[in-house]
């Protein structure tokens, strides 16, 4: 947490369990797992939108959404990776992130997605 207060902390949190339980209801309506992923991306980023967060919270909380959802669904490190990354990009673009931050942001995405699924495995 980057000097962030303890209310944007727990906005964050809450948008990931909201991405979350976005991801676990796409897996009970049969989505694949890049599906499960975005849902779980797209969600956690409109929670944290509706709460004012920043497009590089928003970001951040839709890969770490989209990242744990992979890998309870079984993904390997690498499509964790490249889902968080995915989820971010795409919470960015739409919060209206600069093209530079937005490369920055998925790639952090796509690296703290990859190390939390090794630090779980």
């Amino acid at each position: 947490a980057h000097g962030r207060t303890m209310q944007t902390q727990n906005l964050m949190i809450e948008g990931i369990s909201r991405g979350v339980a976005a991801g676990k209801a796409a897996r009970a309506a049969g989505h694949n797992l890049h599906q499960q992923a975005a849902a779980a991306g797209a969600a956690a980023a409109s929670f944290g939108s509706r709460k004012g967060l920043s497009a590089q919270e928003l970001a951040e909380i839709a890969g770490a959404a989209a990242a744990s959802v992979g890998g309870q669904a079984g993904m390997t490190v690498q499509q964790q990776g490249a889902a968080a990354a995915a989820a971010a990009h795409l919470a960015g673009t739409s919060a209206g992130m600069a093209s530079k931050e937005l490369a920055l942001t998925a790639a952090l995405a796509a690296g703290e997605g990859a190390s939390s699924a090794a630090a779980h495995a």
